[in-house]
């Protein structure tokens, strides 16, 4: 976990320039629907240039690598970060096309303060996650660190959705009041948020390279979204989008869990008493 604090400060920043360029692109320049193409262009070549500035600051020591386990691995990923990937952008083409222009920039301005305000601690903990369940061989391990990890992804999300709920509203009409309308659908993402714990599990589907899980969940996600998105935008509008996409984040999160049960790895969700009192005596740390 010594290297969370460097990931944080990268996940932090590509959501800054995320933000930052979407706010140039779409007020200054004036480019509406293009402005979210343009502003992840920029956040990814910012955060690249970034990522290898530190990359050339880290020491890599020498280890015997299995090239078969390495193919199998790259083979798995390929295909289920292209399903993600398809998802995604089935997502955004199907709520920009099925949306009327200004409730699509009610929706996305809405979705990424969202994403800010639950995804970034939880990624760089995730990513800090990856390496160091990669490194442990015991099942029992894996799935105490694992069920901890989503533990404690689930009291943040907690915290998180009640400050989401009462602040984003008020700074919406504030900051953006001609958005006012969309602070109807922020209950409806925050739930989604909320039950929201699927970024432990698919560190721990990777360490014990079961990639081919995550495919599958991606290949759901596609169908849910395709066959959901068309049934409920046209007819409910914004609503109908947020509600597609917050349950298809709780869809993700129930399908890996049920899938690690399947293949052995039964990870725990609800805290309990002693686990409030591990994070507590970990954060006075």
């Amino acid at each position: 976990f010594k290297s969370f604090g460097k990931i944080l400060k990268l996940v932090i920043l590509e959501k800054v320039f995320d933000l930052v360029g979407l706010l140039v692109f779409f007020f200054v320049f004036d480019l509406g629907f293009l402005s979210v193409f343009f502003a992840r262009v920029f956040s990814l070549c910012a955060i690249i240039v970034l990522s290898v500035f530190f990359i050339k600051k880290l020491d890599f020591a020498k280890t015997n690598v299995s090239w078969d386990g390495i193919k199998k691995f790259s083979s798995q990923s390929v295909i289920s970060n292209i399903l993600k990937g398809l998802s995604i952008q089935l997502e955004l083409w199907m709520f920009g096309s099925l949306l009327t222009l200004g409730a699509f920039g009610i929706f996305y301005l809405i979705k990424r303060i969202s994403l800010y305000s639950f995804d970034t601690i939880q990624n760089a903990l995730s990513e800090v996650l990856l390496p160091f369940l990669s490194e442990q061989s015991k099942k029992e391990v894996l799935i105490e660190y694992t069920s901890k990890a989503i533990k404690f992804q689930v009291l943040l999300n907690l915290v998180l959705f009640v400050l989401f709920v009462t602040a984003v509203p008020f700074l919406i009409s504030i900051l953006f009041p001609k958005y006012v309308e969309g602070v109807l659908i922020i209950p409806l993402l925050g739930i989604g948020f909320l039950f929201n714990f699927s970024a432990p599990l698919s560190r721990l589907i990777k360490s014990i390279n079961k990639n081919w899980i995550l495919g599958v969940s991606f290949g759901i996600s596609l169908l849910f979204i395709f066959i959901f998105g068309f049934l409920l935008i046209p007819t409910v509008g914004l609503y109908g989008a947020a509600i597609v996409f917050a349950s298809n984040k709780i869809l993700m999160s129930f399908i890996l869990l049920f899938s690690c049960y399947f293949v052995g790895y039964k990870a725990e969700v609800i805290p309990r008493k002693k686990d409030l009192i591990f994070f507590i005596l970990s954060i006075k740390k």
